[in-house]
């Protein structure tokens, strides 16, 4: 009869076990799927970041490329004021 009820117990404490271990596995599953959603998002993310970067560069040269061209056109307009200030 003991053996019976030692037995009985040990079944439940074996379901117990495996019904938290089920419980832990799921957990970790939803876990892993919210990492997997957080890592994606973070993806999306760099991805626009190098997008932007491309396009913030691009703009850059441009805007360097347009001072350059407007302190050529300062440097010609001076230097031929000067030339006609200096030729009576």
């Amino acid at each position: 009869k003991e053996y019976r009820h030692s037995h009985k117990e040990l079944k439940e404490s074996n379901k117990d076990i495996k019904d938290k271990q089920e419980k832990i596995v799921n957990e970790n599953i939803e876990k892993t799927n919210i990492l997997n959603r957080i890592d994606g998002r973070y993806q999306t993310q760099v991805e626009v970041a190098k997008s932007n970067e491309g396009k913030t560069l691009a703009l850059n040269k441009w805007l360097v490329g347009a001072i350059w061209a407007l302190v050529t056109i300062v440097m010609i307009v001076v230097i031929t004021a000067s030339i006609n200030t200096l030729i009576p």
